[in-house]
């Protein structure tokens, strides 16, 4: 099988990842302030214009440079939600 190019490989990706339209309801409705993700992206993988990210990053960001503060909010008030 022949090594396949950037755009080739991007076509197949398949992971977990958000919808754009949960985007401003976790924003708005549960006032989620941070999202962590053990993912590649949180867009699917065969998105071609990466909606998730817009949307996500201008309805929650964080400073990273404010990691310490960070943590310990996230220790305050963090609610864990799994799905599988």
């Amino acid at each position: 099988m022949a090594p396949m190019n950037v755009a080739e490989a991007v076509a197949k990706l398949h992971f977990p990842a958000f919808i754009p339209m949960q985007q401003p309801w976790l924003a708005t409705r549960r006032k989620i302030k941070a999202v962590g993700l053990d993912v590649a992206s949180v867009d699917y993988g065969k998105s071609k214009d990466f909606k998730t990210h817009q949307l996500l990053y201008e309805k929650i960001s964080a400073d990273l440079k404010m990691q310490p503060i960070l943590i310990s909010f996230l220790q305050q008030e963090y609610t864990s939600l799994h799905c599988p």
